[in-house]
Formats: C-alpha cells, structure tokens, sequence
C-alpha cells in the first residue's frame, strides 16, 4: 500500500504541464464577452507596459490579432485551438517554468507558424456587415503579395472603424491605432472582414447563409473601394462631421510618420547590434517600408484635398482650432509663414523629421527611400554631407 501510495505521488507530481487547463467552453455568451473584453479592456500598451502580465511579446500584424485571443481564451480558463497538435493542453512546453511564460511560448509558437492567409482561411470565416462588433477582423492582400490585418476595437456611430494594429518588423510596440476605414480594400475572399472561429469550428469548413457573402457580393458589384464606401454608409448610423473627418485624417497620418519613425530607428539598432550588411530577402521584407510610405503619402494627400474642398465652401470655422487651421493652410499651400510652418511640424505633438508638406512633395518626386540599406538621411529625402560612414558599406546592396 505504501508503494503504491508513493508510485501515485511521484506520478501526480511529474505530470507534464499543460499551457493552461480549460475549465468552461466556448458559446455564444463567451464571444459576446470577448468583444466586450476588446471594446472595453484590452489595451494598446499590453506589450509595452511593464506591469503587463505580457510585458515583452514581440508582434507583427497577425501575431497580435492571434496573440489577444489567447490571451482572453488563456485567462477565462477557455480553450484554444489553431489547428493539429497546437493547443492550450499542449505539454511541449512543459520545462518552460511558469504558466504566463508558457503562455508567451505557446504564442510565439503559434505566430511563428501562421501568417495572415491562414488567418483568414482557416482562423475566421466572413460575417454579415450588419453584425460587425469589436472583436471582428480585417484582413487583407495587396497586389505585392504582402498582407495586413487589423482588430476592430470599436464602430464608432459614424461608421468609422477604431482599428488597432502591429506591424512588421515583429517588435515589443505599443499597438498602432486606425481610425475610419482599413488603408487598402479587400479584392477577394478569403479576406476583408471576417470573425475568429471558435476552437469547435477551426477543422470546420462552415456551411454560412447568403447574407455572410454579403461585403464579397458588393466587392463584385462596385469594385473595391466603391465596395468600401458602400460599407462605410451600411454600418454608419449618422453622417461624419467635417470635423470628425479632418481630426481623423490628422489622427492617421500622425500614427503612421510615427510608425515609419520607429522602423527606421529599429532598422538602426539592427544593424548597429549586427552589423552593416546586406539583408536577406525576409530581413528586407521586414525592415523596408515601400507600402507604408505609400499609405502615408495617401493620407497626406487625402488630408489636403479634404481641407481644399473646406477652404473652397468656407466651411473652415466648423474646425474650431485655429491652430490647425494655420497648420492645415501651410500643407495645402495657402499659407507660406515661419509660423504655419511650425504648426504644421508641430501637429503630430511629436518629434518628426520632416512636415507632412516635405514628406508629401518628396515622395512625389521620388526622393524617399524605403530601402532598409540607406542612411537615415536618405531614407527622408534629404542630402547627406558625411559619406564616410558603415551605412556606405551597404551601397552595393541591392533593394529586394
């Protein structure tokens, strides 16, 4: 008796260790919670905010979009599933010392394995536009081959989206936010705006009604960005004001500098941590910024035709900041002082290499590098006077 007692100790004592054991299940309830959970409680410095239990996890765009599911299934006790041997009661991870670790190591695992195509094929399934909530997704394909996924934290009643996004290179951010809608449009299933499969449904090839095809239906009828618009008007349950518009289009484009800001200063430390050389094709992929210096450039331009069309009908007191004003009048050209100049540099409410009117101009004439390989200088469009530096030791290296 004594044996067997101790044979079931040491047993019970070096039982491998789960990720985490589920306790509940997956319904309908538990979806509505988790959109609640994503409207209301996850926030933008979860990765970034040392008192964060997930302090440190490295995203790019569909990393965090899988990352903050798990993340709810792991602290609700609900399960997770992404397909084959990959989920929660996995004991790979077993010698990894503590449950949250385990967690960061099941995620990692995960995003390691999966892009933002078996996000969208095999993760999620599309939705009808009138049943879009938090929680939802958007994913799409550009003609590069490239992808980006979004999380909708929120639908505002104009029928702006409240996006939040990472984005490559994988990095610890503070998560990126959206606010209207998704830069680019969708072009063909499986992509655009889609909801997380729960775990029941993820080897399931769903069965959905007509109305779940619906935003592919407008796609094929309207083309994409009609499509988009069209979207925009369905969800929307009042107009946007010309204010609520202009703040937006400000809003974006400052995140976006923001971001372009940070990839070239982690694309420095890079290569001062290793060294000046030239990147293989994934390294380059990563680290250059041809998309979104192209998405900046077209919010800048959107923001100036938009402030040309309310200069055009007078309707500029509807801002009611003159400050912006001013800033709005030296980006479209209507204002040339040392002081519009300022406001427009200063608009951001951070420190940025170049106005929006610079960046606008020089994108234009071609001078902007995305090319990881160039100088800071020469990524900004600007001339260089040092050419003595490791950074001229990657001339040779060719754009990928």
């Amino acid at each position: 008796m004594k044996w067997t007692l101790l044979l079931l100790f040491i047993l019970t004592n070096t039982a491998l260790a789960a990720v985490w054991e589920d306790e509940l299940q997956w319904s309908q309830e538990w979806e509505t919670q988790y959109s609640n959970w994503v409207k209301s409680e996850l926030k933008s410095d979860i990765f970034t905010n040392p008192k964060s239990q997930f302090y440190g996890l490295e995203t790019d765009c569909t990393d965090f979009v899988i990352a903050q599911r798990i993340i709810f299934s792991y602290i609700n006790k609900l399960p997770f599933y992404s397909g084959g041997t990959q989920h929660n009661r996995s004991t790979r991870f077993d010698s990894v010392d503590s449950e949250t670790n385990r967690v960061i190591a099941f995620i990692n695992d995960i995003t390691d394995s999966h892009g933002s195509y078996f996000l969208a094929n095999n993760l999620s399934y599309s939705i009808p536009l009138d049943e879009i909530r938090s929680g939802d997704i958007f994913v799409y394909r550009e003609k590069s081959g490239s992808f980006h996924s979004y999380l909708i934290k929120d639908l505002q009643e104009n029928g702006n989206f409240e996006l939040w996004y990472s984005t490559t290179p994988k990095a610890v951010r503070t998560l990126i936010k959206r606010i209207g809608m998704p830069a680019k449009p969708t072009t063909a299933r499986p992509y655009g705006f889609r909801r997380l499969k729960m775990p029941s449904q993820v080897d399931m090839i769903l069965s959905l009604p007509r109305e779940y095809n619906q935003q592919y239906d407008l796609l094929r009828q309207l083309g994409p960005h009609e499509a988009m618009t069209m979207i925009k008007k369905l969800v929307r349950k009042r107009k946007e004001t010309l204010k609520e518009a202009v703040e937006r289009r400000v809003a974006n484009s400052c995140e976006l500098i923001k971001s372009r800001i940070n990839n070239i200063r982690m694309t420095n430390d890079m290569f001062n941590r290793t060294g000046f050389r030239c990147l293989n094709k994934a390294e380059y992929y990563n680290y250059s910024t041809p998309s979104l210096d192209q998405v900046l450039y077209e919010s800048v331009v959107g923001l100036a035709k938009l402030w040309l069309k309310v200069k055009e009908h007078g309707r500029e007191t509807e801002l009611k900041n003159n400050t912006m004003e001013i800033a709005l009048d030296y980006l479209t050209g209507k204002h040339k002082s040392t002081e519009a100049k300022k406001e427009l540099k200063n608009i951001c409410k951070v420190s940025i290499p170049i106005d929006f009117r610079q960046y606008a101009l020089r994108y234009k004439r071609g001078v902007l590098s995305s090319n990881p390989h160039r100088h800071i200088t020469t990524r900004w469009g600007a001339k260089r006077t040092n050419s003595n530096t490791p950074w001229d030791l990657m001339r040779k290296c060719k754009a990928l």
